[in-house]
């Protein structure tokens, strides 16, 4: 690995620590039950991921649930949540034996993502109502994109020594929609917790699956134009 690849990482894994230790001193959930029910289908839905062409990563519908904590969560809260669906995404069915620093890379990212998004957010949007809620998953799905991506591109940019604007538009650009569509969904689940509960908001987790399948079969047919 290249130096600057192994400062980068470093980098981005102290602070991601810092961030953790932010989030654990000053731990705010309102909502136990809401926030184990969220974490819970954030660590399941993270086995739902597709491999990008061209590189060693993945992306998973587990951001569905990070977008969700950006609106309505802690900063705690989604932090944590991002962090436990990285960890599952990185080492689930994985093919070849994950290492520490791909491991310890990725959840930081994840962690840094999120937690820049949810800041960033609060400075449009404190706490959107329900008609704001689709415009605010659109500003929160779009800062998470660019977050999660461009530290991503970065690593690539270090470890391969390529210009981190055409790693990026190659590998994550056409990503975009993706989010988006994600974003719609999670849009959806917030105006119905809020009229009717938590609980019912995850009758339509099965919908992140065909989402799934959806994106899987963009991505392949991306991959075979490229």
């Amino acid at each position: 690995m290249r130096p600057a690849a192994k400062y980068y990482i470093s980098l981005i894994v102290v602070a991601a620590v810092l961030v953790i230790a932010a989030a654990v001193f000053n731990w705010n959930c309102a909502d136990g039950a809401r926030f184990a029910a969220y974490l819970s289908m954030a660590v399941l839905s993270s086995a739902l991921k597709i491999r990008l062409s061209g590189i060693h990563a993945t992306i998973s519908v587990n951001f569905l649930f990070v977008l969700i904590g950006i609106i309505d969560l802690s900063f705690s809260e989604t932090v944590v949540v991002a962090a436990a669906g990285a960890f599952v995404q990185t080492i689930w069915q994985s093919k070849t034996k994950p290492q520490l620093a791909k491991i310890g890379f990725n959840v930081s990212a994840l962690i840094l993502a999120s937690a820049g998004a949810y800041e960033a957010h609060r400075l449009v949007l404190q706490r959107p109502t329900d008609k704001e809620v689709l415009l605010a998953l659109t500003i929160g799905a779009s800062l998470y994109f660019v977050a999660n991506t461009v530290l991503v591109a970065g690593v690539l940019s270090a470890v391969e020594g390529k210009p981190l604007g055409g790693i990026w538009r190659q590998c994550h650009l056409w990503a975009f929609p993706y989010y988006m569509v994600g974003g719609v969904l999670a849009a959806i689940m917030l105006v119905l917790e809020r009229s009717m509960g938590w609980q019912v908001s995850l009758t339509l987790c099965p919908l992140m699956y065909l989402i799934y399948q959806w994106y899987r079969s963009f991505a392949d047919v991306s991959s075979v134009r490229a």
